[in-house]
C-alpha cells in the first residue's frame, strides 16, 4: 500500500472511519493508540501461527523493530561465585540453576528488553569484526548450551526473565570481542521500543511497525471495537458477515482517499 505509516496517520484513519459511521461516538487519541497496539498483536498472531513465525523466514520485515545495545558487560564465573553482582540486576543468573555459574556471559546491564510477541523468534546481530548472528534460544534452554566441545565458539543469546539480554559462549576470547549487538524482533508493544530507541520523539511521528497488507485489518478491528454496540446494522436478512465486510471495505477506501490527499498535500 504505502511506506512508513505513522501512529498519527493510523489514528486519523481510525477517527475518519468512526466519524463517518457514527455521529455521537467519543474516543480519545490515546485510547485509539492503545487499541492499535492491541489489535496489531492480535492480527499478527492470527496471521502467523507459531510454526510459520518460528524462524522468521515468512514474516514481513515491516513488523520488526530494532534495538541497538551499545554496551555489554562481561560476567565471569569467579565473579558470580564471589557474589559481587548481587545488587546489579542479574536476577536471571544469580537465582537460576547452579550450572549458570560455569559459563562466561555478557549482558545488557543498562537496557531491559521489551516483551517479544510470543511465537516470534528475535534475531541478535553481533556488530563485531565477524558481523555474525547469535543463536537465540529460550531462557529455559539457555543453561544447557555450550556444553559440547565442538560448539564452544558459538555465541548463544536469550532474554532472561529479568528482561536483560544475555550472551553466552564457551570461548571467552570470542565473547570478549562482542561489545555491541542489534536486537531485531517483533515486539508486543512498539511504544516500549520507541521509549528506548527514540525517547525524545513524539510517538505520533514514529512508524507503526506493521506490514502494509495487514494495516486495513488492524484499523477495521479498532473501528469495530470503538463503535461496539453503537454500530448494529439492521440485519433482517441475516447478513452480519456482509456488514462487517462493508466496514472493512469502507476503511480501505477511506484510507486510500486520505493517502492520495496526503500525497498531494506533500507535493
Amino acid at each position: 500500500m504505502f511506506d512508513m505509516t505513522t501512529y498519527g496517520q493510523m489514528i486519523y484513519y481510525c477517527l475518519d472511519a468512526v466519524k463517518a459511521l457514527s455521529d455521537d461516538t467519543q474516543v480519545t487519541e490515546e485510547h485509539i493508540m492503545f487499541l492499535l497496539d492491541k489489535y496489531r498483536a492480535t492480527v499478527l498472531r492470527q496471521t502467523y501461527d507459531s510454526g510459520k513465525a518460528k524462524d522468521g523466514t515468512n514474516v514481513s520485515s515491516g513488523n520488526y523493530q530494532l534495538i541497538p545495545i551499545d554496551k555489554l558487560y562481561l560476567v565471569r564465573p569467579k565473579d558470580l561465585e564471589a557474589n559481587i553482582y548481587s545488587d546489579d540486576g542479574l536476577d536471571y543468573i544469580l537465582y537460576g540453576s547452579d550450572t549458570h555459574y560455569k559459563s562466561n556471559y555478557k549482558y545488557s546491564k543498562d537496557t531491559k528488553i521489551p516483551s517479544v510477541l510470543p511465537g516470534f523468534v528475535p534475531k541478535v546481530y553481533i556488530t563485531d569484526l565477524f558481523k555474525s548472528v547469535a543463536t537465540y534460544v529460550d531462557n529455559d534452554r539457555f543453561e544447557y548450551t555450550n556444553w559440547h566441545k565442538y560448539l564452544k565458539n558459538f555465541i548463544y543469546a536469550t532474554i532472561g526473565t529479568d528482561r536483560h539480554l544475555y550472551l553466552k559462549s564457551g570461548n571467552i576470547e570470542r565473547l570478549e570481542l562482542v561489545d555491541k549487538v542489534n536486537i531485531y524482533a517483533v515486539f508486543e508493544n512498539p511504544s516500549e521500543v520507541y521509549a528506548i530507541t527514540n525517547p525524545d520523539d513524539d510517538l505520533y511521528d514514529c512508524g507503526f511497525p506493521m506490514e502494509d497488507a495487514l494495516i486495513p485489518v488492524v484499523i477495521t478491528n479498532v473501528v469495530k471495537d470503538i463503535l461496539g454496540v453503537m454500530y448494529r446494522p439492521h440485519d433482517k436478512y441475516n447478513n452480519a458477515d456482509d456488514d462487517l465486510a462493508n466496514i472493512a471495505a469502507f476503511v480501505r477506501q477511506n484510507m486510500k482517499q486520505r493517502y492520495v490527499k496526503d500525497t498531494q498535500d506533500g507535493e
